[in-house]
């Protein structure tokens, strides 16, 4: 819908009506819905709209002939749009004239009820026999006259006329009867307010009426003169447009006749190519049909090697697969062997810590026994300082041997075997010399251990 040509509808025309409706809906629904405010309403929009219209088209650049031609639609659907509210507008007056007409109807209802039974509206008229005085009441008054329905016969009694209850009577009467009449007055005097009223408003509508019917008379002559405007320069612009268009189709037929005649040359020249083509497109089938052929049985060939290298990387697949069962079993195997080995390894460590331990304990004996030995080559010195050294050597010493000998029974026999050696199996030592050299003997470094 971008309008560019001169029957299309166009986005310019749309805002246009959109801009119409909105100024009719703005203005119109929040002033007095009334056939005089939606003609000037109206005519405001519709010339709005039309420059809203001008105004979109010079921006765009459209062609000329479509701006006539929405013109042209934007009116159509403006009157269509005014007319849908007049109607509406119409009706709404209707109803309220109706409505009053009702209203003023419903009033001479409720008088010719009121007149024809004033006792259900209150408005009770008393007669001579509702005042009429008992004997009881008023003395001298001796009998009434009656009337036998049921027989029809009427006898007639003599009465006694009282002139003075008859004049109470009467006075009662006539007090009634003036307040009635005041009632009666009252009312008919508010039905009188009322019906002007009534009849002041039937006036301002027929003469709203009136308005609105000329000035919608005049708008429609000066939108009938508008359009006839419209119609003729179209129509000067159509034949002008016309002539130009016949003229540029004689041009164009006489390029189209030249135009044949070179197509139909060009078409001779290439019907006899097209011979050439087709016999050598033949030429072509035949040898496509010898080499489809061949082509076919080389696919066959293809396929049955295919399927024999299928077949064997199925087999060879299936080996795969078994192999790869076995080798997940190795595995399987290698992860248990592992495990065992990591528990023996474990088993060894904690052996191996446990003798580190055990080392470590013999190590601190072994210390308290070189410190032993210490104290000996310190009573060697005090020995050799004394008069006696042997005597006093070997009574000093022979206590710290014993402690030795008790100490070194602990440690393992590669300690212990040279020792018994030395004091044990040769008890008759008696040179300090001997002493120093078993010394080595006794305390040479065993295996595992460290100085």
């Amino acid at each position: 819908m971008e309008g560019t040509g001169p029957t299309g509808v166009g986005r310019c025309f749309v805002k246009a009506f959109l801009r119409y409706d909105s100024i009719l809906r703005q203005e119109f629904d929040k002033g007095p819905q009334t056939l005089l405010a939606l003609n000037k309403i109206h005519a405001s929009a519709t010339s709005t709209a039309l420059a809203e219209l001008e105004k979109l088209h010079n921006n765009c650049e459209q062609h000329p002939e479509a701006l006539k031609q929405h013109r042209m639609q934007l009116l159509d659907h403006v009157e269509n749009a005014f007319e849908a509210r007049r109607r509406k507008v119409e009706q709404t007056v209707q109803e309220d004239k109706h409505n009053k007409t009702t209203e003023w109807e419903n009033l001479e209802e409720i008088g010719a009820l009121i007149r024809q039974n004033p006792q259900e509206f209150g408005l009770h008229q008393p007669t001579l026999a509702d005042y009429q005085v008992q004997d009881d009441i008023i003395p001298g008054r001796t009998s009434v006259g009656t009337v036998d329905r049921a027989s029809g016969d009427k006898e007639k009694t003599e009465v006694k006329n009282d002139s003075h209850a008859e004049n109470i009577g009467s006075q009662q009467l006539q007090a009634e009867l003036s307040k009635q009449k005041e009632k009666y007055e009252s009312a008919l005097k508010v039905l009188s307010k009322q019906l002007e009223q009534i009849k002041q408003q039937n006036a301002k509508l027929l003469e709203e009426k009136e308005n609105t019917a000329s000035t919608i008379q005049a708008q429609l002559e000066a939108q009938r003169q508008h359009h006839e405007t419209l119609m003729q320069a179209q129509s000067e612009v159509q034949k002008q447009r016309y002539k130009e268009l016949v003229k540029s189709h004689l041009e164009k037929i006489a390029q189209l006749e030249q135009e044949r005649d070179q197509e139909a040359n060009r078409r001779k020249s290439e019907s006899e190519k097209l011979k050439a083509e087709v016999e050598l497109y033949k030429e072509n089938v035949q040898s496509m049909k010898i080499l489809l052929e061949n082509t076919m049985k080389i696919n066959q060939e293809l396929s049955e090697q295919h399927r024999e290298q299928r077949e064997q990387k199925k087999q060879k697949d299936e080996a795969l697969r078994v192999k790869d069962n076995e080798l997940r079993q190795l595995r399987d195997q290698q992860k248990r062997k592992e495990s065992e080995l990591k528990a023996q390894m474990d088993k060894l460590v904690e052996m191996q810590r446990q003798k580190d331990e055990a080392l470590r304990v013999k190590d601190n004996e072994l210390r308290q026994l070189k410190y032993a030995m210490g104290k000996l080559a310190e009573m060697q010195q005090r020995i050799n300082r004394n008069h006696d050294p042997r005597q006093n050597f070997f009574e000093g010493a022979g206590k710290i041997i014993d402690q030795v000998v008790e100490v070194a029974k602990e440690l393992p026999e590669i300690v212990l075997s040279p020792f018994v050696d030395a004091f044990a199996c040769k008890p008759d030592i008696r040179d300090l010399e001997d002493l120093r050299k078993t010394q080595y003997v006794v305390f040479k470094k065993p295996q595992g251990l460290d100085d």
